[in-house]
C-alpha cells in the first residue's frame, strides 16, 4: 500500500510520467480492440438477464435450517425440465428460488413440494410473480442517468480547460533580467545560452 501511495504522489508531482499522449496511436488501437471484443461478446453471447428484466416466478423458503439450495433446484428442475432455476441463501437464513414464468395453477402445488423437500410448513413458503416492466423502468432510468452524467462531465471539463487556457494566455512572458543574475553566477557574460535549468521558462537570452 505504501508503494502505491508513493507512486501516486510521484505521478501527481510529475516525477513519474508515462508517454500516453506521445504514444496515443498505440493506446487508441488498444482501446478499439477492447471495445470490439466487448461488442462481439454482447452479439454472440448476449446478457444473462434475471427475472427482474424478463419476468418470472420466485419462492422464498423460511426456516430451512441451513439446508442446501441444491434441493430447491432439483425440485424445480424435476417439475419443469425446461427451466434453469437459480437459488441462493439470504442473510436471514431463508432461500430465494427464481426461475421463469409458470401458470398460476402450478404455483401452489410447487410450493407444497418445496415444503416437503425441506420438511418445513407450507406457511414457510411464499411465492411471488415479477413482471418484466420493473426491469424496463430501472433500465430506462439508468440510461437517462448515464446520459445526464456524461453531459455534465463534458460541460464541466470544457469550462475548466477553457478557463485554464485563458489564464495561460494572460500569463506574463518570461523576463530575461530575472535570469541574468543566475547566468552571471556561473561566469557566462556576453554569450547566447539556453537556460535549461529553468524547465518552466526555457529561452535564449543575451547577458
Amino acid at each position: 500500500m505504501a508503494n502505491l501511495s508513493n507512486w501516486g504522489n510521484r505521478l501527481h508531482s510529475g516525477e513519474t510520467t508515462y508517454p500516453i499522449v506521445a504514444q496515443r496511436k498505440r493506446w487508441f488501437a488498444v482501446s478499439a480492440i477492447l471495445v470490439m471484443f466487448a461488442g462481439l461478446v454482447l452479439i454472440f453471447q448476449g446478457l444473462t438477464l434475471g427475472i427482474d428484466f424478463k419476468g418470472g416466478t420466485e419462492y422464498t423458503l423460511s426456516n430451512v435450517g441451513g439446508q442446501s439450495v441444491t434441493i430447491a433446484k432439483d425440485v424445480v428442475t424435476k417439475e419443469f425440465p425446461s427451466e434453469f432455476p437459480t437459488a441462493h441463501s439470504q442473510n436471514d437464513g431463508s432461500i430465494l428460488v427464481q426461475f421463469g414464468t409458470i401458470d398460476s395453477a402450478q404455483v401452489e402445488p410447487l410450493g407444497v413440494k418445496l415444503a416437503d423437500a425441506y420438511k418445513i410448513s407450507v406457511k414457510d413458503v411464499s411465492s411471488n410473480f415479477i413482471g418484466p416492466s420493473w426491469g424496463k423502468d430501472v433500465t430506462g432510468k439508468a440510461v437517462k442517468g448515464l446520459v445526464v452524467f456524461l453531459i455534465l462531465v463534458t460541460l464541466v471539463m470544457t469550462a475548466y480547460f477553457r478557463a485554464h487556457g485563458r489564464r495561460r494566455s494572460r500569463g506574463a512572458a518570461p523576463r530575461p533580467d530575472l535570469y541574468r543574475g543566475h547566468l552571471r553566477a556561473v561566469g557566462i557574460r556576453g554569450h547566447a545560452c539556453v537556460c535549461h535549468w529553468f524547465p518552466h521558462h526555457p529561452g535564449l537570452f543575451l547577458v
